[in-house]
């Protein structure tokens, strides 16, 4: 049954050895096997039956099925550390934000560490309650819970220990319910004792009598305040960094296997695209199609710049930008975040200023050194009096020996 069953074998050890320990087990989580070979996760509630000699007989509980739980959990910590990434660059350029910035880090990286040792040690609330929302029974972890004993929360409704504006919730749910349909799971505040409001999360299943008439409602419930405040907190800094995004000058991309995620207005209107119309486009659609083996060459071996590019418009029209970049991992992604400028303006000036280098075109934009780097063997300037100085491509600077004026 060990290898059949569990994923990890030493679960079910462990959670045999918790049964003749305690004869009772709350909440027990395993990732275990489907008869197709796909695997879930589940929380195990049991009890051991035994003889009126102790001996035992068999285990008696529910099990609860958890993988979308512990899919979201997941979800939720690496979109965590995917943000905090992006908003930590980002801040980066505005000094203005760096302090805050901090402070936001320090409160979701504790959120993170509280959040984690709440799911991996928790002890799930269990109770009984008629529809009229009387309590039937308590398990141990709900009277600790709400520092109360268990007369004082039997034989009275749950109603006053959730705050008057979230008392409709579980109500609303309830009306939900059929024989159909017996489980609903739902949140909501609770009030402790000493005034402390918190959020909790349950899993109702409706009891019906033979007639389909409510008879009872048997709960399962556990406390999501640190996940509430990592929300809180998630949501303030994708607003930060979106903010950011939009203030800035320079387009801003993000992609994933090279394909757009998510842009600020600055890069949409840079193209000429409208931002819905981006999303969901490679990368290398932005670049002449001469140009696309080169990028991606950069995409492959994770170049961060900055470099030079030429940038295709949806109209076709090409102009040349600057582009710097961070790539993150999560497991097996990796999240590239791109901030492209536009340098139309200062090529403009470069040839201006350097005419003998204006005829190379594009040869010199795709070189680290955006100014003056040279893919050729050798290169030699002049112009007017001026004597020029031969170099190879492994000079970035151009280098120009200019007469004394007499």
């Amino acid at each position: 049954m060990r290898q059949q069953l569990y994923v990890d074998p030493r679960c079910r050890d462990q959670f045999v050895a918790l049964m003749q320990q305690h004869d009772r087990v709350s909440g027990f989580e395993a990732e275990g096997y489907r008869k197709d070979g796909s695997t879930l996760w589940v929380s195990i509630n049991a009890r051991a039956v035994r003889d009126e000699n102790g001996k035992l007989l068999y285990f008696q509980g529910f099990i609860l099925h958890i993988t979308e739980r512990k899919q979201a959990e997941k979800l939720l910590t690496e979109y965590n550390q995917i943000l905090e990434r992006q908003v930590a660059d980002r801040t980066l350029e505005l000094q203005q934000e760096i302090a805050e910035r901090h402070q936001v880090e320090q409160a979701l990286r504790q959120s993170e560490v509280q959040y984690r040792a709440m799911v991996e040690d928790q002890t799930e609330l269990i109770c009984r309650f008629l529809p009229s929302g009387i309590l039937t029974y308590v398990n141990g972890t709900y009277c600790c819970y709400f520092e109360k004993q268990p007369d004082e929360l039997i034989g009275h409704t749950f109603t006053p220990l959730i705050p008057e504006a979230d008392q409709q919730i579980p109500l609303q749910n309830f009306a939900m319910l059929s024989e159909e349909n017996p489980f609903v799971t739902y949140e909501h505040r609770v009030i402790l004792p000493n005034g402390e409001v918190r959020w909790q999360q349950w899993t109702d299943r409706a009891i019906f009598d033979e007639q389909g008439q409510f008879i009872e409602f048997h709960a399962v419930g556990r406390d999501i305040t640190d996940r509430k405040r990592a929300e809180i907190a998630l949501q303030e800094s994708e607003t930060r960094f979106r903010q950011l995004s939009r203030a800035t000058f320079e387009a801003i991309a993000i992609t994933e296997a090279s394909n757009i995620l998510d842009t600020n207005q600055t890069f949409a209107r840079m193209f000429g695209y409208e931002p819905a119309e981006v999303i969901g486009m490679h990368a290398a659609s932005f670049v002449p199609e001469e140009y696309q083996e080169i990028v991606e060459q950069r995409l492959r071996f994770r170049d961060e710049g900055p470099y030079e590019c030429l940038c295709v418009r949806k109209d076709g029209t090409t102009f040349p930008a600057e582009v710097r970049a961070r790539f993150m991992t999560s497991g097996e992604r990796v999240i590239k975040i791109a901030a492209i400028r536009d340098i139309t303006e200062r090529k403009r000036i470069e040839e201006i200023n350097y005419p003998a280098a204006s005829g190379r075109g594009m040869q010199i934009v795709l070189l680290p050194n955006r100014r003056f780097g040279l893919q050729s063997d050798s290169f030699a300037a002049s112009s007017g009096e001026c004597t020029p100085i031969r170099f190879n491509r492994e000079i970035s600077i151009l280098l120009y020996s200019i007469p004394c004026q007499g």
